[in-house]
């Protein structure tokens, strides 16, 4: 028996588009709907080598026709809906020392798992929210909740944002927000034959970026950077976004 290398890549790209409606039920109490549309697309390559060069006591004569390099790969592309979010928010308090509000949503998995549009399994999600203004010019918010695993509690994420938002115009407001999500548990079943590795929970953390623009008096675009902080979890190195809002 041979030693065999396999070097496996894999590339996921998602696009998504997420329409969103907020209706202000009364002055302190705001519901949400979104339903993102999501393409996917995955890309895989193994390069094997026989036998694995890592041990030379196996090496194998250049004639020999068992040895050599073999390179395959695949591709996929899917588009469909993303999973069902329902949100609700409660202002409890205004005034010092910050707004107060309590917020909860429900995630339905509407979207596919399998082409990587959804996470197969409904979350409620509470939390709470504070934030402060000083003068025209400045916000700080910090947030905090945790995403219930309706199937496994152990499953459970629990989320956080502290930042804030300077505005040095009237019509321009710069958010930059740090983010943070630890997992309870390990996100899958413990592979019962690990080769390299195992799958571990994580705890990611990143930086949110961005500048909003009222280009209008119901009318915001805005454009938006999230940075890994950490090198934990599968991530881009910057996911891009961008945002119009409008009210009536």
């Amino acid at each position: 028996m041979l030693p065999v290398h396999v070097a496996l890549d894999i590339g996921v790209d998602a696009h998504v588009v997420s329409p969103s409606v907020t209706y202000g039920v009364t002055p302190d109490l705001d519901v949400n709907i979104t339903l993102p549309i999501v393409r996917t697309s995955l890309d895989m390559q193994t390069r094997t080598r026989i036998p694995d060069p890592r041990f030379p006591s196996f090496a194998l004569k250049p004639d020999n026709p068992l040895a050599g390099t073999e390179v395959q790969s695949a591709s996929a592309t899917s588009a469909g809906v993303g999973d069902l979010l329902l949100r609700a928010k409660y202002v409890l308090w205004r005034g010092d020392p910050a707004d107060v509000a309590a917020g909860l949503a429900l995630s339905l998995p509407t979207g596919r798992a399998d082409d990587f549009q959804g996470a197969g399994t409904t979350r409620v999600e509470p939390g709470l929210i504070a934030s402060r203004v000083f003068g025209a010019w400045l916000e700080l918010l910090a947030n905090v909740g945790i995403a219930l695993d309706a199937e496994d509690v152990g499953r459970s994420v629990v989320q956080w944002a502290i930042g804030g938002t300077v505005m040095p115009i009237e019509q321009v407001a710069i958010p930059i927000v740090f983010l943070g999500r630890d997992e309870l548990g390990a996100p899958a079943e413990p592979i019962a034959n690990p080769f390299f590795f195992q799958i571990e929970r994580s705890d990611i953390f990143d930086a949110s970026v961005g500048i909003r623009w009222r280009f209008a008096e119901a009318a915001v675009v805005s454009g938006n950077a999230l940075v890994p902080l950490n090198r934990q979890g599968l991530r881009a190195d910057v996911i891009p976004t961008l945002e119009i809002e409008y009210a009536f």
